[in-house]
């Protein structure tokens, strides 16, 4: 958990970090609400994360901690309503083009060689609750492996947004 001197993204202010706790503590509180009615809050931590691994083969623990490494600054969220109890998915990762997003602090933290990111999607018959194969993120670049087809770019046509725009 972050102190309110070194709030990442979120801002200052009492908040509740565990079940049962008064929220009488300072932390960092962050929050988002959506159109559809959806929203989040959430306290913000900073913790070491590793970014995956090869795609093919499974990697062991030990080789865990040697590639791939970085600090994270990241939302535990203490209050979810709407689609976030009912979908599938169980989080957000922000991919966004700004310096919080987990891409970006990958690259700041050493785990990515490049800036840049590969989304390679498929669909499944069906899905479950227990876990659905959707694709792969591959992070500092692609994979070829993965490819059917020829890759295709997009140009980012709003580069400032802070968002990836495309048509």
């Amino acid at each position: 958990m972050l102190s309110c001197d070194d709030c990442f993204k979120g801002s200052c202010g009492r908040g509740i970090t565990k079940a049962g706790s008064s929220g009488s503590e300072r932390i960092c509180k962050l929050s988002m609400s959506y159109s559809e009615g959806s929203k989040w809050s959430a306290y913000e931590a900073v913790d070491s994360a590793y970014a995956g691994g090869p795609h093919d083969e499974p990697l062991l623990e030990e080789d865990a901690y040697m590639t791939g490494q970085f600090p994270l600054a990241f939302g535990c969220q203490t209050v979810i309503t709407g689609l976030f109890k009912t979908q599938l998915a169980d989080g957000i990762m922000g991919m966004v083009n700004k310096g919080s997003s987990y891409w970006s602090q990958a690259y700041k933290g050493g785990a990515m060689a490049k800036k840049a990111f590969s989304l390679c999607f498929t669909r499944q018959p069906t899905a479950s609750r227990e876990g659905t194969e959707a694709g792969a993120l591959t992070l500092g670049g692609t994979d070829e492996r993965l490819h059917t087809s020829p890759m295709v770019y997009a140009r980012n046509m709003k580069p400032d947004s802070g968002y990836f725009t495309v048509n």
